[in-house]
């Protein structure tokens, strides 16, 4: 009995020794242990807690780790989220900036009409494919005869509103005229510019002869004579058109408003 006792005495903390060890390296035991013993025992016991101990440390600066890099990937990503979203800001504002430009430098501001300078680039782009493709084009140019007096009687806004409706009736007889459409190819490019005061012009792109470019011309005269109503007051106005082919009256820009001026 006497020595069954004192092996239980010594097996039994082995025992449990060996569980803390399975424990321990299963990773499930976090806090240190106590086990009664001398000698052995207890040097194996502080061995254990020792690594325990170790384990706990290394797991509790893993955590810290873990979540420092957590903490740093989801600054990071918010700062590439921001740094995106004003980059896209950016890139609009640009974008829109030169939209603003070209807008300011190619358009009128009173009609939204090309200005002078995009109605000449386009104008000696359109010579040059013509000229390449042996094709005809016809210049109208338009100006109104009783603008000025209008414009001293009624005054300048009065003025602006009339020559806003001059542009916009032209631009619709251009882009809805059947007579525009039989006259002149269907792919052709037409436009519609302001080059200044009372000043307009319109393209005919691809046109099959003179006679054509005078009946669309008769149909844009047609629609500018009937009255315009202008801050209350009830205005007819008398266009002129003139009209120049290239390249039978000239083969460049400034001839064909001349040209076609006279």
């Amino acid at each position: 009995f006497f020595s069954n006792a004192i092996s239980r005495r010594i097996t039994a903390p082995l025992a449990r020794l060996a569980r803390v060890a399975d424990e321990v390296a299963a990773g499930k035991l976090k806090k240190p242990v106590q086990v009664e013993g001398t000698g052995e025992i207890k040097e194996i016991t502080a061995v254990l807690n020792g690594i325990i101990g170790g384990l706990s440390s290394y797991k509790t600066k893993m955590d810290v780790d873990h979540q420092l890099l957590s903490m740093k990937v989801e600054e990071r990503t918010s700062q590439l989220s921001r740094r995106n979203k004003e980059l896209n800001k950016a890139v609009k504002e640009v974008t829109e900036t030169k939209d603003r430009l070209r807008q300011m430098a190619y358009y009128d501001s009173l009609t939204s009409l090309p200005n002078r300078r995009l109605f000449t680039e386009q104008l000696s782009l359109l010579l040059r494919l013509a000229n390449r493709n042996d094709q005809k084009l016809a210049l109208l140019f338009l100006d109104l005869d009783n603008f000025k007096r209008i414009n001293d009687s009624l005054g300048h806004s009065a003025g602006d509103l009339l020559l806003r409706e001059v542009g916009i009736r032209l631009s619709s007889c251009v882009r809805d005229s059947d007579v525009v459409a039989h006259h002149v190819d269907s792919e052709a490019k037409i436009d519609v510019s302001r080059l200044g005061g009372d000043e307009f012009t319109v393209v005919l792109n691809q046109i099959d002869e003179r006679e054509s470019a005078g009946v669309v011309a008769q149909r844009l005269l047609d629609a500018l004579v009937q009255p315009m109503l202008i801050n209350g007051h009830e205005l007819v106005i008398t266009p002129s058109i003139g009209i120049a082919l290239a390249p039978q009256d000239a083969d460049d820009v400034e001839g064909l408003l001349k040209a076609a001026d006279t």
